[in-house]
């Protein structure tokens, strides 16, 4: 290849030992050589250009499904397992949500749309939203790792080194694309453990110094993550997110910022900032419930989350008047109930 002109496509490069030393020495010694590689890890050679591939965009409705990448790979695998199916608006609509319930995954899609050979629409819809055990082929022709969602997922953590595992499972805590202090505090996770994860595919950038998970990749992860050290993720992410709604609530206080601006940062926030004050609404966390309960409060109230709000409420009343009297306790209590006829007033 020294002096040809040439392009080589590599593909599943993550699973070829020794692939980057062999494409550095390709791609030094061979200046006309062009190599486009699809891999789950980057090779992180100097002379790589990193494209990242999405998840394939779903269409809203049955009506748009000609109009996204997900719908019209659903229609296209649907009518080889149906030759010639046309379906009707209902029928459209429920591979619309197909395609929503696979996250937009190419193979996701796949393997659902594979069990329009036994099943109707609306049933491969039910069946997904109970879970992810339809997504499974027993083809002969299909590749192991590609078999089911578990598979593939297998088949990425086995590239990951034991910390890195460790660490993804900790930050599979966090609900909302997260932000790096997040990370570092609940997962221990710095630029350096979160640039691995991003390199592998497990983690994405969601823009706004802030990072996500694919679905599946967070259930995965989660599970992953054992027992006791959860509990002790858990905890951290706690004390995390509701530190910060007190610090952010002082602020306010103080009129450092206006109430608008606050509600919006926080509210990046939101599905953590629950899960953190549903996990201090136990006996054991009275004293930080009762730091936490008015900046949580005018936060829930500031959105107009108002079902969200009489739920963590009832909720920390149930657990706190069934809870032994302690001070950190009676205090909860009080500033929950005093809360409470605030709202009804």
């Amino acid at each position: 290849l020294r002096d040809r002109e040439q392009l080589v496509v590599c593909d599943n490069v993550e699973s070829i030992p020794g692939a980057p030393i062999l494409f550095a020495q390709l791609a030094g010694g061979c200046p006309r050589l062009r190599l486009v590689v699809t891999t789950r890890v980057r090779l992180a050679l100097a002379c790589e250009t990193a494209y990242a591939l999405s998840p394939m965009a779903t269409p809203l409705d049955g009506d748009a499904l000609d109009r996204s990448e997900a719908g019209q790979l659903a229609l296209l695998q649907a009518r080889r397992v149906r030759p010639g199916w046309d379906p009707t608006p209902r029928e459209r609509q429920h591979l619309a949500r197909l395609c929503t319930l696979a996250e937009g995954s190419p193979l996701a899609i796949e393997l659902a749309v594979a069990w329009l050979r036994l099943l109707e629409p609306d049933e491969v819809v039910r069946e997904l939203e109970r879970g992810t055990d339809l997504l499974r082929s027993e083809d002969p022709d299909v590749p192991a790792r590609h078999t089911s969602i578990r598979a593939t997922m297998d088949a990425s953590f086995r590239l990951l080194a034991p910390d890195s595992v460790r660490a993804l499972g900790a930050a599979a805590l966090l609900r909302e694309p997260f932000d790096r202090e997040a990370a570092l505090a609940v997962a221990g996770a710095g630029l350096r453990e979160l640039g691995q994860l991003v390199d592998a595919s497990m983690l994405r950038r969601a823009g706004g110094g802030r990072f996500t998970f694919h679905p599946a990749v967070r259930h995965e992860a989660l599970a992953r993550l054992p027992g006791d050290e959860r509990s002790t993720r858990e905890a951290r992410h706690a004390e995390f997110f509701l530190g910060r709604l007190v610090r952010a609530y002082a602020a306010l206080d103080r009129g450092e910022t206006r109430e608008r601006a606050w509600l919006d940062a926080l509210g990046q926030d939101h599905a953590d900032l629950v899960a953190a004050f549903a996990y201090a609404s136990r006996p054991s966390e009275a004293a930080r419930l009762a730091e936490a309960a008015e900046p949580f409060y005018r936060y829930l109230d500031g959105r107009n989350r108002f079902v969200e709000l009489a739920e963590a409420w009832a909720r920390a009343k149930q657990v706190l008047r069934a809870a032994p009297r302690t001070e950190d306790r009676d205090r909860a209590l009080g500033l929950v109930m005093a809360l409470g006829y605030r709202e009804l007033a």
